[in-house]
């Protein structure tokens, strides 16, 4: 098997078809090579608008005239190798004698303001084999694919068919990166104001760790302030009434008088030592 040639920047001329493999006098197949290489494309940023399971394809869309330089660039990509494509088979046709009309079948629609296109994931054996990235480039499954989401993909063109009196291009999906609409948190962040003034655990955050030494707190002139008592000082500063802090204090078993106390005052490992 030849090896992977990755490009955006195709010289439509120099892609390729093989040898004929003919299964039967209604159904040929021309695998597609680009200076002897598989041949895969990277799609632009396009939004996943169903992925049919029932049939390991998905649909994608992007608007019929896009404001990004790159979708303008893979519509086009796209359109000329269909263009390209269509001028091969009339060819083809001509070698292989054969005489009834052929439905060229595109590589995409185009409906309204939106161009859609139907790609199908790639399988072996009935197993996917088609690598599926989050927006951090770790590994998911495939039920990580929403509706809604927006997708970069690598595309690889396998094949022209004709069967039927039918053909079109074999576009294969061996790569999806998948961006979610929505932002997904599960472990809970929320902070009440409950936790903000009542939990000591929070006082940590308020003060200085690197300091074992107590912290002069702003507002409180010539007061240093045990870590414990932070916390009620901030309150009375945010203006919650005196009186709900000090039932707070000695709910707590602190000493409630500090909070309104004129003197001035060290506090230290639950010790107050009047400095008046």
């Amino acid at each position: 098997m030849p090896s992977i040639h990755i490009n955006n920047n195709l010289h439509i001329d120099d892609i390729e078809l093989a040898n004929t493999i003919r299964y039967d006098k209604h159904h040929y197949v021309w695998p597609i090579t680009y200076k002897k290489k598989n041949v895969c494309l990277q799609s632009s940023y396009l939004q996943l608008v169903k992925n049919n399971k029932q049939y390991n394809n998905v649909s994608l869309s992007t608007y019929h005239k896009p404001a990004q330089s790159s979708k303008q660039r893979f519509i086009k990509l796209i359109r000329d190798i269909d263009k390209k494509m269509i001028q091969e088979l009339c060819l083809l046709k001509k070698n292989i004698n054969y005489k009834k009309k052929i439905l060229y079948k595109k590589s995409y629609v185009s409906q309204n303001k939106y161009i859609y296109y139907n790609f199908p994931l790639q399988y072996y054996n009935k197993k996917l084999v088609c690598n599926i990235y989050d927006e951090h480039k770790q590994l998911q499954t495939l039920d990580y694919i929403e509706n809604g989401c927006d997708v970069y993909s690598i595309l690889w063109l396998k094949n022209m068919w004709l069967k039927d009196n039918k053909a079109g291009l074999n576009y294969i999906i061996i790569q999806l990166k998948v961006y979610k609409p929505i932002v997904s948190i599960t472990k809970c962040i929320i902070i009440e104001d409950d936790d903000i003034f009542t939990d000591s655990t929070n006082t940590a955050s308020i003060t200085n760790k690197s300091n074992k030494h107590n912290k002069v707190i702003t507002g409180i002139p010539e007061l240093s302030i045990d870590p414990i008592y932070t916390i009620y000082f901030k309150m009375k500063k945010m203006g919650v009434p005196v009186k709900a802090i000090q039932m707070k204090m000695t709910l707590a078993g602190h000493d409630p008088d500090i909070l309104t106390s004129t003197t001035h005052t060290m506090i230290k490992k639950n010790k107050t030592i009047s400095t008046k």
